[in-house]
């Protein structure tokens, strides 16, 4: 599936190419569409996982640090963030290649929230060997930002390690009573 804004807002679309850039919505829905209009796709979107109190934060195409800066920002409004999360960053359909002076500023903007929402445990999926070192990169650069970190070329792998991370506080209901 893909993730595209239409009016303003986010719409999942079956994936039906392989293209990850501006296109046609008849692209992915096919010759059925009767208006012809030109959406972009959303570079990050993120789910929040009440129960393991965990962000899921995936990411397409080509990324822009200003995107990436504005995901921190939507983050620390939304009130469904919860004050403790785990961090699932899926990157593995990014085409784009950051440099480390731009991942100097994303951990900055992560300093910026830090009052909004600690994170724990982060699991970090990058299957393109560049981007793999580069997210290792980005774990030495944001060590004091997380509990831990690691980072997985397959999201399977990852999904099991950042189980395996969860603190006995977020291990319990999510109401905060003890189990």
């Amino acid at each position: 599936s893909v993730v595209v804004m239409i009016l303003g807002r986010a719409r999942v679309l079956p994936r039906t190419t392989d293209t990850d850039q501006d296109c046609s919505v008849e692209t992915y829905l096919g010759a059925n569409v009767t208006a012809r209009r030109t959406y972009r796709l959303v570079p990050v979107t993120y789910q929040i996982d009440s129960p393991s109190k965990t962000i899921r934060t995936k990411c397409v195409g080509h990324l822009t640090l200003p995107e990436v800066v504005e995901h921190f920002k939507t983050l620390e409004r939304d009130p469904e963030c919860p004050r403790h999360a785990n961090v699932f960053l899926d990157l593995s359909e990014v085409s784009s290649l950051p440099e480390t002076r731009q991942l100097s500023v994303v951990v900055t903007e992560m300093k910026k929230i830090r009052s909004r929402v600690r994170f724990e445990a982060c699991a970090i999926v990058a299957s393109r060997h560049a981007l793999f070192g580069m997210m290792r990169m980005f774990e030495a650069l944001a060590e004091e930002l997380f509990r831990v970190t690691g980072t997985f070329r397959i999201a399977a792998e990852a999904e099991a390690w950042l189980a395996s991370q969860r603190s006995p506080a977020q291990s319990g209901p999510p109401d905060g009573t003890p189990g």
